[in-house]
């Protein structure tokens, strides 16, 4: 991605917005996961190198989860499920 720092704070505010209003987040949820992801987390996320392992990071894990939230999927395991399908 070529996206400069604007970029990257315009989707972190979208993101914040569809999960504050999104039915997947129930109180619980917000508690566990938080209802934003950061825009320097996005950059980190988008520029990480595919090598770089972060599957045990629980901070990577809650981010994924978001993302998926995000997208509509109540959970990472939805995403992943419905891609191989």
């Amino acid at each position: 991605l070529n996206w400069k720092r604007s970029h990257y704070i315009f989707l972190s505010n979208l993101i914040e917005e569809e999960l504050k209003n999104s039915d997947l987040m129930t109180q619980s949820r917000i508690y566990e996961l938080g209802n934003s992801i950061s825009d320097s987390t996005i950059k980190r996320f988008f520029s990480t190198n595919e090598q770089s392992n972060y599957s045990n990071d629980l901070r990577f894990i809650k981010t994924l989860d978001k993302f998926c939230i995000f997208l509509g999927y109540y959970e990472r395991w939805d995403s992943i499920r419905n891609y191989k399908n």
